[in-house]
């Protein structure tokens, strides 16, 4: 009686053993096709050309990390053109004199406007350039899954600055 006891017992084991084999596998199956939407999500929204980048997070070259989601910021995209703001942080080496703005901020279309696509690293890279007055800023985005995205702006006159956020479909503005 005892050794069949130890022998269902054995078996029960094994049989939940097995089951969470194949829930493993299952939930990483799961989680792959998850982020494979998640990436194709982005992907659209990127390829529409109509789109927004508001930043969470901004780290001046040289400096320690804001956050920057209680300040008002947004980089509206739309089909080649640009309305934006981003706060500054950081050393500006050669002012334009007097501006009451601290930021970047620009309205007008974009220079050298790139979109690059990697589905196997399910990466989104989009470059494009803005001029403004005598400064010069690049833009250099990587986006990723569930629109998490990373920017660095680099200035003619100021200091690299990186900010990390989120893309969203661009919100179609109200009308009366």
């Amino acid at each position: 009686m005892k050794k069949y006891v130890v022998f269902v017992f054995s078996l029960m084991l094994l049989s939940v053993s097995a089951q969470e084999q194949i829930s493993k596998a299952e939930k990483k199956k799961l989680k792959q096709e998850k982020a494979e939407l998640e990436y194709q999500k982005t992907k659209d929204i990127v390829e529409s050309d109509a789109y927004t980048f508001v930043a969470l997070q901004a780290a001046p070259l040289g400096g320690g990390q804001f956050f920057v989601n209680t300040i008002r910021n947004y980089i509206n995209v739309n089909e080649g053109e640009a309305d934006l703001y981003l706060p500054y942080f950081g050393v500006v080496r050669a002012p334009n004199g007097y501006s009451p703005e601290a930021g970047i901020k620009f309205k007008g279309e974009l220079e050298n406007y790139t979109i690059s696509f990697d589905d196997e690293k399910q990466e989104i890279v989009v470059s494009f350039e803005i001029q403004r007055g005598h400064e010069r800023h690049e833009f250099n985005f990587n986006m990723y899954k569930a629109g998490a995205a990373s920017l660095v702006v680099a200035s003619s006159r100021r200091n690299s600055i990186a900010y990390n956020g989120l893309i969203t479909e661009l919100e179609p503005p109200l009308t009366n």
